[in-house]
């Protein structure tokens, strides 16, 4: 409860107010997680049963398990963000209680004790009650884990799929829209005939993404544009030159940093 009052002041008298990568990290925990926290009471264990037995490894396993959830927890609370508070004291909860069980049974294994026999001695409500805390702790855990691949791997094929069959022309707007499942492109080059669009509609399946409805909006200099698609047209056009003025920078400044290293 400190650590969070503290995070929380913490990040409420800061200027900063931005969420960082490793904040967003711990916003949405994932099966991974889960066996984080075994391996961190693991650590706890074995920290504990040396012979020169110290806190080293136990407070290494509790510093990157528990307080990082609860400094996302103070900034969710901070900003009023609740999906990131939610979403941190989740894994937060995650971590103690698995970190927990896992010093619980190799404690018991170390002690050549069988940790069955210890569940057994619980009476029934005891039982039930940790059966369900596991179940409801992993479930949600796995399932974000599989949302999470789902959406890289769609990603992923997406990516290769614009890059590759696409070459021939510019696209200069491309939008996933996750509630129709639709891919929205915008190109400028060749007129794409029906029939050649169908073609590369029947090529999604090699990128896993045959699912994805394609739309693809075309302009080239026959094609006439009302006043609000014409300003949509030219953001775009803005954005593209400087999505490639900002990727030549980044170029011309790792060469920079090649040619230094060489000298």
């Amino acid at each position: 409860m400190v650590s969070l009052l503290v995070s929380t002041l913490y990040f409420w008298i800061s200027p900063l107010s931005y969420a960082s990568s490793e904040l967003i990290a711990r916003t949405s925990p994932t099966i991974w997680d889960v066996l984080i926290a075994i391996a961190g009471g693991i650590a706890g264990v074995i920290g504990s049963r040396k012979k020169e037995a110290n806190n080293i490894v136990p407070g290494v396993a509790i510093a990157t398990a528990l307080m990082l959830p609860i400094c996302t927890a103070g900034y969710g609370l901070a900003n009023g963000n609740v999906r990131f508070l939610f979403g941190a004291l989740y894994l937060f909860l995650i971590n103690c209680v698995f970190i927990m069980l896992t010093n619980i049974v190799g404690t018991r294994i170390l002690m050549r004790k069988s940790p069955l026999s210890s569940f057994k001695e619980l009476n029934i409500k005891m039982k039930i009650g940790l059966i369900s805390l596991i179940v409801l702790l992993v479930l949600p855990a796995s399932y974000s884990a599989v949302t999470l691949t789902i959406d890289q791997a769609r990603k992923e094929g997406i990516k290769q799929f614009v890059g590759k069959e696409f070459a021939n022309h510019t696209v200069i707007n491309q939008v996933y829209r996750s509630r129709n499942n639709e891919l929205v492109l915008t190109v400028v080059g060749d007129p794409i005939s029906e029939e050649e669009l169908e073609t590369i509609r029947q090529k999604q399946a090699s990128y896993g993404i045959q699912s994805v409805q394609l739309k693809v909006n075309q302009v080239h200099n026959s094609t006439k544009l009302d006043s609000e698609t014409t300003k949509e047209f030219y953001e775009n056009i803005d954005k593209y030159i400087d999505q490639k003025l900002s990727e030549k920078d980044s170029q011309n400044d790792l060469v920079k940093e090649n040619e230094a290293d060489k000298d």
